[in-house]
């Protein structure tokens, strides 16, 4: 904000490797990136609207990581997650700072303006836009179809949960997904919060915590103090998520030795009728789970991975 109410606009923007964890002597938050930010000076004053910038800064920032994307492809990635966050920035500014006001709002005026707590100006929330297609684009490999018929904290987990999956440990990194996808309290889904070694909880790991009926289900709430039953000031948003019911539904498949039938009909009893309309969603979802059984990374998830393959099985061949 501050650089483009000084009459700057950007043009483009990328990240140096600076400090990393070598040999484990890096402990702590370190910086493991500095940011290049190419400024010029803004010569025009051409008012700009927040009707027509929207749509501008969506293909922008779809550009932008589509462009990425296909330099991205093969055994060793160029960017990670921190660098295609940081060009849906890049992607939104060179846009915004064409403008010297928008919807007839100077820009010198909004960074000086006297807000209250936690209230945003026009400004931002078109950056904050920016990250949230950035997030949507960036879907993890092999959930393509089942992406859109996901609520925003259920994506957040299975981003968070692939992005482990390539080591990423920087809880700044986990910070960044959460504001991109609109999750406001990101602490009870974490199993570690360390600035470098920050992680998701698995399904056992959730065990029956963070647990409430789905709205609309058929199941009681009587059924729920064995699972833990929500607090008096509401369940956490994921807490009542198809995906958290799929997630304990493989870690009863895993309480159980295997045997797919405690989560499948666990799962029957919480959809009921709409089991069957979910069940391809289910089964797509657990395969997908079950492959991070496969990755170094995620060492973690190899007991409920290969419970989610044997409940996909279940699930897939499920007729009465």
């Amino acid at each position: 904000m501050i650089l483009w109410a000084a009459g700057l606009k950007a043009t483009a923007a990328w990240t140096i490797t600076t400090e990393t964890a070598i040999g484990g002597i890096k402990k702590g938050n370190y910086v493991s990136g500095t940011v290049c930010l190419c400024l010029r000076k803004r010569n025009s004053e051409e008012p700009g609207f927040l009707f027509d910038i929207y749509p501008m800064v969506e293909d922008e920032v779809r550009l932008q990581i589509a462009s990425m994307q296909a330099l991205d492809e093969g055994d060793e990635p160029n960017f990670n997650d921190a660098d295609y966050q940081l060009a849906a920035y890049a992607a939104a500014l060179k846009i915004l700072t064409q403008y010297s006001s928008l919807d007839g709002k100077n820009v010198a005026n909004e960074v000086f303006a006297v807000r209250s707590k936690n209230e945003k100006s026009d400004f931002e929330q078109v950056i904050e836009r920016a990250i949230t297609i950035a997030c949507d684009a960036l879907i993890p490999m092999g959930l393509n179809e089942s992406w859109r018929d996901l609520t925003l904290i259920e994506r957040y987990y299975l981003r968070a949960v692939d992005i482990e999956s390539r080591g990423e440990r920087r809880k700044g990194m986990y910070e960044e997904l959460a504001r991109g996808f609109g999750v406001a309290d990101i602490k009870p889904l974490l199993k570690s919060d360390k600035a470098n070694g920050t992680c998701v909880y698995t399904p056992s790991g959730f065990g029956t915590s963070l647990l409430a009926p789905i709205d609309g289900a058929v199941e009681s709430a009587a059924a729920l103090p064995r699972r833990g039953r929500a607090s008096a000031s509401g369940p956490h948003p994921f807490a009542a998520s198809p995906l958290r019911h799929l997630l304990f539904a493989i870690c009863e498949t895993a309480a159980a030795d295997n045997d797919p039938n405690q989560g499948r009909q666990y799962l029957r009893d919480t959809f009921g009728q709409t089991y069957w309309g979910r069940r391809e969603s289910m089964v797509r979802l657990l395969d997908w789970l079950a492959a991070l059984g496969n990755s170094e990374d995620t060492a973690d998830w190899a007991k409920d991975s290969e419970a989610a393959r044997i409940l996909a099985g279940r699930l897939r061949n499920d007729d009465a």
